[in-house]
């Protein structure tokens, strides 16, 4: 009852899971953008990872499966997570994969 009060039941709470998440993701190494306050960024060698956060969703973006499957066992260690699948749509926009032209 005490988390579903503090997620849901208060003003601020958007701030309070903002604050929290953003200091647990820069723990672990995710430096947020400095143009975009949901976008988190990271390298992995050469390649980036991005994590898009909106209030309760979180979108990854990596350049394989296996390192999307990795940040979401990293970050589930600290966030209660479920896995929603596949993305098919991100605040209001609807997506679409073309896997033969690795296009989004």
């Amino acid at each position: 009852m005490k988390l579903r009060k503090w997620l849901y039941g208060l003003k601020q709470a958007c701030h309070e899971r903002k604050t929290q998440s953003d200091r647990l993701l820069r723990g672990i190494g995710w430096e947020l953008s400095k143009w975009e306050p949901c976008v988190y960024k990271r390298t992995s060698g050469s390649k980036f990872e991005y994590l898009f956060v909106y209030v309760d969703d979180i979108l990854i973006v990596a350049p394989t499966t296996q390192r999307i499957v990795a940040i979401k066992d990293e970050v589930t260690s600290f966030l209660k997570m479920t896995d929603g699948g596949e993305a098919d749509g991100l605040i209001g926009f609807k997506m679409t994969r073309d896997r033969l032209s690795t296009m989004i």
